[in-house]
């Protein structure tokens, strides 16, 4: 079912661009390439290119700046990329920016680093309680598997439930802390894709953040897994 867009947002930088392009997909914390293959599938089939990348998550010495330098290597000499980040990968995207050029930057139900392209919205962005991922002293943030259902794989059916559960990776700890702020300079066309049943990421913030701060109209899906079916 396509992605319904809201109501018109106030003028700001236009979307990205909606003819024949390469996706550069960069998954969010704790995930990997694999949580792309069903939308890389659907993108083939309605002839758009796609590229995907590891981030190095698990790697507690490796930061935000370190994953953008990963995604520009795996990127590099692409030049029709539009760049999407899911979650975490929000923060990534802008410094991809910096080191690649772009046609465009989607942040689907993702985190925007404050002062990048504005102020971002008050109030809890981040959905996942205290007691359901936990810090150890090597630098990582683990999540139970229950946790991991819960928060992330609530709406897709079992099988595909528990094999997404087996993929999950510890995430660093460095990755969530505050970063130097991008100046992107002229600033690229700009897309949120906000997931209404999103449990990580408040649903609430994702639309406040795309209007108030990136001056977009966001586009809304049902639910974050229903990417290929759901993005119209």
């Amino acid at each position: 079912m396509p992605g319904t867009p809201r109501p018109p947002a106030p003028s700001g930088p236009s979307r990205y661009p909606d003819d024949v392009a390469t996706f550069g997909l960069i998954h969010g914390a704790y995930h990997g390439a694999w949580q792309w293959g069903p939308l890389v599938a659907e993108l083939e089939r309605r002839g758009q290119r796609s590229v995907c990348v590891n981030l190095p998550v698990d790697d507690p010495d490796r930061g935000v700046p370190d994953y953008a330098a990963s995604v520009a290597q795996a990127f590099e000499g692409i030049d029709d990329l539009v760049v999407v980040g899911h979650s975490l990968a929000g923060r990534v995207i802008p410094f991809v920016a910096e080191l690649l050029p772009v046609r465009g930057l989607v942040f689907l139900a993702a985190a925007v680093q404050p002062g990048v392209f504005g102020p971002v919205p008050s109030g809890p962005s981040l959905l996942i309680a205290e007691a359901d991922h936990t810090r150890g002293d090597d630098g990582l943030i683990r999540m139970s598997g229950p946790a991991v259902e819960r928060y992330f794989y609530h709406d897709v059916p079992p099988s595909l439930r528990a094999w997404a559960r087996a993929q999950i990776r510890p995430q660093a700890a460095r990755a969530l802390g505050p970063e130097r702020t991008v100046r992107l300079d002229p600033q690229p066309p700009l897309a949120y894709i906000a997931c209404a049943g999103d449990r990580a990421i408040s649903p609430d913030w994702q639309r406040a953040v795309a209007v108030e701060t990136l001056r977009v109209s966001p586009y809304e899906l049902r639910r974050a897994l229903a990417v290929p079916v759901e993005a119209g």
